[in-house]
């Protein structure tokens, strides 16, 4: 029985061997529908044949399959990591699908292609290029210019770095003019304006602490405003973000406060809680003093309903 399987594995590799012979002359003849056919059957007869997988890979991409491509690719890298013939191609095609998803602005996806394309090639000048101009065209430039950084150390004199350098500066110009501007609307109380500047500024650099604020401040105070219930949540959780954008300012907390006070007036622990925070942050401040008559206020008509109530239950 040992004798026959020896066999059959021997009589599996010569063909395996022989059906590479012919994949090779094929491919080179521009038959890339029949070498596909060659190499699966080789894998067919030995999975762990590397040297099938990648002819399989480079027959698919001349075919202008690029999905299958991947697949094969990825399964040649799967049974040999070291081969750089495997490694290039394979980050190759994680880079073309990466600049795809970038051009439809779907940059999630990019940039867990490039992050692929990363491990396997981590001297890859246009995985760390096409990051920086992804997290520029997001709205973080900060982050593009570390991408950048890193590119510049593998090939400095690739004139697209400047360009991307010159096109960051111009939009942390105009974001901080916009924040400027926004900043101003929002001290007049003109909060829906600022927001929409605010906005703006937030997408050309959304690394700037203080649009942030600012916007999430104006979006806050326009649905406290409003006044429904659903706006009241909304505008809670604006001025959540807005005390993430700046955790020390007390002014967050206090618009918070009332908007728990004035989206359920039995809600007594909310905006107590709220308006203490705001006394912490800032013990001597005017929206300190503000703060702790919205306290006094909010536990006196509470004990006043529960005197009426208990008065009630008397009778």
């Amino acid at each position: 029985m040992k004798h026959f399987i020896l066999g059959v594995t021997l009589l599996a590799f010569a063909c395996g061997g022989g059906s590479l012979t012919e994949v090779k002359t094929t491919y080179e003849a521009g038959d890339y529908t029949k070498a596909i056919s060659l190499s699966r059957n080789a894998i067919a007869l030995d999975s762990t044949n590397v040297a099938a997988w990648e002819w399989l890979a480079k027959s698919y991409e001349k075919a202008g399959k690029q999905d299958s491509a991947l697949y094969a690719w990825e399964s040649a890298y799967a049974r040999n990591s070291s081969r750089n013939s495997i490694r290039q191609p394979l980050s190759r095609l994680y880079i073309a699908k990466a600049s795809r998803a970038a051009d439809e602005k779907e940059y999630g996806t990019a940039l867990n292609y490039l992050g692929k394309a990363e491990k396997i090639t981590p001297n890859s000048f246009d995985v760390y290029f096409l990051r920086g101009h992804i997290y520029r065209l997001r709205g973080y430039p900060g982050k593009a210019e570390e991408q950048f950084a890193k590119a510049s150390e593998i090939s400095k004199s690739d004139p697209r770095l400047q360009e991307e350098l010159d096109a960051i500066a111009k939009a942390r110009a105009q974001a901080s003019e916009l924040r400027d501007k926004g900043i101003a609307l929002y001290k007049k109380n003109r909060w829906t304006a600022a927001g929409k500047v605010l906005k703006k500024s937030i997408d050309l650099n959304a690394e700037d602490k203080d649009s942030k604020y600012y916007y999430h401040m104006a979006r806050g105070r326009r649905l406290y405003k409003k006044g429904s219930v659903s706006a009241l949540w909304d505008a809670i959780e604006h001025f959540g973000l807005a005390a993430n954008a700046r955790p020390d300012n007390p002014e967050p907390h206090y618009y918070m406060g009332l908007c728990y006070k004035k989206k359920d007036k039995k809600d007594y622990e909310g905006p107590i809680a709220s308006f203490e925070q705001v006394i912490a942050l800032a013990p001597d401040s005017r929206l300190a003093k503000k703060a702790k008559k919205q306290i006094r206020d909010i536990r006196a008509l509470k004990e006043k309903r529960e005197r009426f109530w208990g008065k009630k239950k008397k009778r």
